[in-house]
């Protein structure tokens, strides 16, 4: 495979459990900061709300991104008359996330195992480039990609398409040879798509969705050497 196609994989949901961490870390500040988890459904619904959002403004150029880093705490907490949390919260919460990094289960394994067959193992991440550097830090996995492209130093988001065009000179592969995987329909599946990759779609969040746009959907990463085999 190292000579025919090349492999890109996503990192948060896909090979770091972003959602259990940041869950986590919205239960630990809660209670850190107010004594009490009471609201801690209600809150965290608001903010993936408010988040997601962000997140869509974010990558359709409209916004900074220190403006979701601060936009998403600022406008959940003030819905709750909690405005005045804000500062402690945004501290307590970032450590707390730090402090529950996990891989996604058989992670790790997975990389021990593309090693022999794909050689270099690239990574594109829509996320930012400081948090995600000490996520592949805390996890040992600083060295285990070749390229690393971070959409914010990129000046590009996915799915936009410019994104996916420096990845490929990066990596020296056509388009039509680049295998990319992740958990975002939109993002990572139909922006792969649209660029000309094969995209294989990772349902971490076990839906069961098997996007149209897809060459393939795993359900664990255990399934992806298998899809690479039928590839190659």
């Amino acid at each position: 495979m190292t000579d025919r196609f090349f492999l890109y994989l996503d990192l948060d949901n896909t090979l770091i459990d972003h959602s259990r961490a940041e869950r986590q870390a919205f239960r630990e500040t809660l209670m850190t900061v107010m004594g009490s988890d009471a609201q801690f459904d209600l809150i965290l619904a608001d903010y993936h709300r408010v988040n997601t959002q962000l997140w869509k403004d974010y990558a359709a150029y409209r916004i900074t991104q220190d403006e979701v880093r601060h936009r998403r705490f600022s406008e959940t907490l003030a819905r709750f008359g909690l405005s005045h949390l804000e500062s402690d919260f945004t501290r307590h919460y970032y450590l707390r996330y730090q402090q529950n990094w996990h891989e996604v289960p058989g992670a790790a394994r997975l990389l021990d195992s593309l090693r022999p067959v794909t050689g270099r193992v690239g990574l594109l991440s829509n996320g930012f480039a400081d948090i995600q550097r000490e996520k592949l830090k805390t996890l040992g996995w600083e060295d285990r990609f070749d390229p690393v492209i971070y959409s914010e130093e990129a000046g590009f988001h996915k799915p936009d398409r410019r994104l996916f065009r420096i990845a490929e000179q990066a990596c020296g592969f056509p388009p039509e040879r680049i295998i990319y995987v992740g958990d975002s329909v939109e993002s990572d599946v139909n922006g792969a798509s649209e660029a000309g990759w094969l995209p294989v779609f990772f349902d971490y969040s076990g839906a069961g969705i098997k996007p149209e746009k897809a060459i393939a959907s795993i359900g664990a990463l255990d399934g992806l050497p298998d899809v690479l085999a039928r590839l190659v």
